[in-house]
């Protein structure tokens, strides 16, 4: 889930140090990115361990996690942190609560551990308590907190290793949102499964936990999609912007607070290039680089 994260262009630079950035991820309260070298660095909150620098301190500049120059990816969680390295390995810290680093068990760690012995993992999507992940052959997998059946595996037991999802290989999008998921597969489609007060994840109304990927729509033309607390926005590949949800404080951007389960249009923009969703409100970037900013202000 994205509460609030900033959309930055992946490469950048600290003007106080000079020192360049590919990845960077932002969880309530500490921050972790990787540099250019290939370093990984984290600041801000650590109770639960989640800088993964051995210690459980907060930290106010950043500080380097271990001595490995081999990390390209970095995930946040709320309280926790995963990051892949070079060789497709997956790794995990911090706070392990309903087993959401995926290590067996509910212990945290203070410092990066590898999640399992396989070396093909792409990309995460991390919510409160459950994760979403994607290897490179189009499989999807989660673990984690699933009591309203956000892991999709058509139950509501809790994953404490990453378990396939079904047996289909062509996942291309995955979100996590509080307690319910949502992905995109390379045909276009649009999946959701969880459970949402205000979302009609499944087609049988609200306030039921869907326990396996349901078909959203008909639509062949979806492109990214973004997941908030309880309301969903998603981009189609004419870069029309469309949403969906909890919309008491306008973060649908549709002109009004109304809560809607159908799908409604933001505007009559084609040029909208990625959506990112907070528990009240939402960040969206244009193709001419101007940002723009939907929902409650904090």
């Amino acid at each position: 889930m994205k509460r609030l994260f900033a959309i930055i262009t992946l490469l950048f630079c600290f003007v106080t140090n000079a020192q360049c950035w590919q990845a960077i991820a932002t969880g309530s309260a500490h921050t972790a990115a990787v540099r250019t070298d290939g370093t990984l660095w984290t600041w801000g909150y650590n109770e639960y361990g989640q800088l993964g620098d051995g210690s459980t301190e907060r930290k106010l500049v950043p500080v380097q996690v271990g001595t490995d120059t081999d990390w390209i990816k970095v995930f946040a969680g709320s309280t926790n942190t995963f990051a892949i390295k070079i060789n497709g390995t997956l790794w995990g810290w911090g706070r392990n609560l309903n087993g959401s680093l995926g290590l067996g068990d509910v212990s945290a760690s203070t410092e990066p551990v590898q999640i399992g012995t396989d070396a093909d993992w792409l990309t995460l999507s991390v919510s409160y308590d459950h994760t979403l992940a994607l290897k490179t052959d189009g499989t999807l997998w989660g673990w984690g907190d699933n009591s309203r059946g956000e892991l999709g595996n058509g139950t509501v037991d809790n994953g404490y290793y990453p378990a396939q999802i079904g047996q289909d290989s062509d996942w291309s999008v995955i979100e996590t949102g509080a307690n319910y998921s949502s992905a995109i597969k390379t045909d276009g489609s649009l999946w959701q499964w969880g459970f949402s007060h205000f979302v009609d994840l499944g087609g049988g109304g609200i306030s039921r936990a869907v326990t396996l990927p349901v078909r959203f729509g008909t639509d062949n033309d979806w492109e990214k999609i973004a997941v908030g607390d309880d309301h969903t926005l998603a981009i189609k590949t004419n870069g029309t912007l469309w949403g969906w949800g909890w919309n008491v404080n306008g973060q649908l951007g549709i002109g009004d607070s109304a809560v809607t389960q159908q799908l409604t249009q933001v505007g009559t923009d084609t040029d909208w290039l990625f959506v990112v969703a907070g528990m009240d409100n939402t960040l969206a970037l244009k193709a001419n680089n101007t940002l723009w900013a939907l929902g409650k202000q904090c």
